[in-house]
């Protein structure tokens, strides 16, 4: 029998509360970070991808920075769970393609909950820093906003150039995404950052200016300068 939705919440709240034994109170100082088992996590399996989408009726701005970090790092567990069973399962030939299908579906629904929930805590205090969070709850808002494949991604220029003058986000991390809003806006790229692998082995960047201009912008920023035959920072 399925239970009713204020349970469900109630529930939701709990797990999120108990993922902390900080207050609740904001903090200035930086929680420890945690990894989740993501094989075996019955709290994403049966209430983030039941019919009525429970996480997406948080408040996220009555959610302290702890309550905030379980979050995010929930998000994370989220965003890998389904990339990782797809993967697994390239390797059997015995999964039929509908199977493949409803992982490749699963997954995409998993991307729109997480950058939506990702949207309302960059509303609230904009880019999660590494001073404040947990290395896991960073890294979630990097590949939530990297998976993400719609367009609405032009907020999110003066948050990174914020966080990267204070020095709280991983200067690889400011140019990936950063590259990643201009490509979005039929651009090209700042620091050469994206890239894909052709059939034949090479090397293929996307929308590159000069490539002095290229390099002179990844030397500012503390990036190695830019090799033509790999792609060093990420591939899509």
């Amino acid at each position: 029998m399925q239970r009713p939705k204020c349970y469900l919440l109630i529930f939701l709240y709990a797990s999120i509360l108990a993922c902390s034994s900080r207050t609740e109170n904001l903090r200035d100082d930086k929680l420890q970070d945690s990894k989740f088992d993501q094989t075996n996590n019955s709290f994403t399996e049966k209430y983030l991808f039941d019919s009525h989408q429970n996480l997406l009726k948080l408040d996220v701005d009555k959610l302290s920075n702890s309550q905030l970090d379980s979050l995010l790092r929930y998000l994370y567990v989220m965003d890998q769970k389904f990339r990782i069973e797809i993967n697994e399962n390239k390797k059997s030939d015995s999964i039929y393609q509908t199977s493949r299908g409803k992982l490749f579906r699963k997954m995409e629904k998993a991307d729109e909950i997480n950058f939506t929930l990702l949207q309302r805590i960059h509303g609230k205090l904009g880019w999660p820093n590494n001073k404040v969070f947990s290395d896991s709850a960073v890294d979630a808002s990097f590949m939530i906003t990297l998976h993400y494949t719609g367009h609405e991604l032009d907020y999110l220029t003066p948050l990174l150039e914020e966080s990267f003058f204070k020095k709280e986000i991983k200067n690889d991390h400011y140019a990936i995404l950063y590259d990643r809003v201009l490509l979005r806006n039929g651009n090209s790229q700042k620091f050469g950052t994206h890239c894909k692998m052709t059939r034949n082995g090479t090397v293929d960047f996307t929308s590159l200016p000069d490539t002095s201009v290229i390099n002179q912008n990844r030397r500012g920023i503390g990036l190695k300068e830019l090799k033509w035959d790999t792609c060093d920072l990420v591939s899509y």
